[in-house]
């Protein structure tokens, strides 16, 4: 008796040998389960994650998309929770290549063709889309320390969109008028793309603007944010703030 056979215990030894097509069908199950997972799984975003877990918008920002079969926008029940420490770039390789692979698997596995690449592509298949699966079936990462970073920030562009206000507000302005010239500067600055602070760049300009950069974002109009207020932002120091002269962004 081998080494093997005298490790194996009892219940193991009770277990009847598979049959191929017992096989076969376990595969099959495992392959359409995990290419469900890579097709109809959706990844949340900051957005979408921060806002309606910490209370920061009253709005729905959970993921949703249109579904043929229903008719119209459902919830997305297969949604991978945001996490700001995971390597999107490495989940967006091993999610395309779990597809890639699936095309080549699919007819394989339909004919039941036992090959060497079969094996391989199978292998590497359960590699690429197991980690999918993982990163959808693990709990969702706590986002409280992040309500602070997202205030902070929230406070840093209200005190540069203050300065330039002032600096650009010329007597007898309106305030649409000294609005439309800080507009004027971002838009400059994100045509320009040189960023001097490298902890402000694209993204950090482009949150001051409406989705369609041609207005200010609603926390900074009017009645949101008054003149005196503005004022008051401007005359504290900050020197976490990225510039606020033309010079420095090349314009």
């Amino acid at each position: 008796m081998s080494d093997a056979e005298e490790e194996m215990p009892d219940w193991l030894k009770a277990i009847p040998p598979q049959t191929d097509d017992e096989t076969w069908s376990q595969i099959e199950r495992r392959f359409h389960d995990l290419l469900d997972t890579l097709n109809q799984a959706k990844l949340e975003t900051k957005v979408q994650a921060i806002s309606p877990r910490l209370g920061n918008s009253s709005k729905d920002l959970r993921v949703y998309w249109e579904d043929p079969e229903v008719g119209t926008k459902v919830r997305s029940w297969l949604q991978i929770p945001y996490d700001p420490d995971r390597d999107e770039e490495h989940l967006f390789f091993k999610w395309k290549t779990a597809l890639h692979l699936a095309t080549k698997l699919k007819p394989k596995i339909k004919t039941r063709e036992l090959s060497i690449s079969f094996l391989a592509e199978w292998g590497a298949f359960s590699d690429h889309a197991g980690v999918i699966e993982h990163e959808f079936l693990r709990n969702s990462p706590k986002f409280q320390y992040l309500k602070g970073a997202e205030a902070q920030s929230r406070e840093q562009h209200k005190r540069w969109y203050a300065k330039v206000f002032v600096a650009l507000k010329n007597p007898g302005d309106r305030r649409a008028d000294t609005d439309s010239k800080v507009i004027d500067f971002i838009q400059e600055i994100l045509r320009n793309e040189f960023f001097p602070s490298k902890h402000h760049q694209r993204d950090w300009f482009r949150e001051l603007l409406s989705e369609d950069e041609i207005q200010m974002r609603a926390s900074f109009r009017q009645n949101k944010l008054s003149e005196a207020k503005i004022r008051d932002l401007a005359d504290t120091d900050d020197n976490t703030l990225p510039p606020t002269d033309r010079t420095s962004y090349h314009l």
